[in-house]
């Protein structure tokens, strides 16, 4: 069982673990964090993951494990730290906001996907070219008609990427 989040022993719980442990300053990326939180359907207990003091919708997706999307922010290193019903249980990590260079990601991101997409295509062109070899076999029944039955083989070629 996950201890108490010492709502009001003032001892502050460990963040074990935080992913990813960065973004970009758009935001809009699924943050991570696990520690000793848990539900109890005994009390009625909020809470926040706070990035730079500032609260954003956080949800309890499992026992010790708070999931949130990171909120736009200014490039550098901020604190990441857990609140409880408004009340700050976790120490903090560092957490970083990057710039990004549109001009740069986009055509990386742009020569990435041409890379793909021509993978893609020699990949269905190679799938169409096929050798088959065709088997004809002819027999007779006892009534005495023949019967002509045909069998392909595919023989797909080995595809080099």
């Amino acid at each position: 069982m996950l201890k108490n989040p010492n709502l009001n022993s003032g001892i502050l719980n460990q963040i074990t673990d935080y992913s990813p442990e960065w973004c970009y300053t758009e935001g809009g990326i699924k943050v991570l964090v696990a520690g000793p939180w848990y539900n109890d359907p005994n009390s009625n207990n909020h809470y926040s993951i706070l990035f730079d003091s500032i609260p954003v919708q956080t949800e309890l997706i499992q026992n010790g494990l708070l999931r949130c999307f990171s909120p736009k922010h200014q490039s550098g290193l901020i604190t990441l730290q857990v609140s409880c019903n408004n009340i700050i249980i976790s120490n903090s990590v560092i957490f970083e906001y990057r710039d990004s260079n549109n001009n740069n990601n986009n055509n990386q991101s742009n020569n990435n996907n041409n890379k793909l997409l021509n993978q893609m295509d020699l990949l269905n062109q190679n799938s169409l070219k096929f050798n088959s070899t065709t088997t004809t076999t002819t027999s007779s029944s006892s009534s005495g008609q023949n019967s002509t039955s045909s069998i392909i083989k595919i023989k797909q070629p080995s595809l080099m990427v």
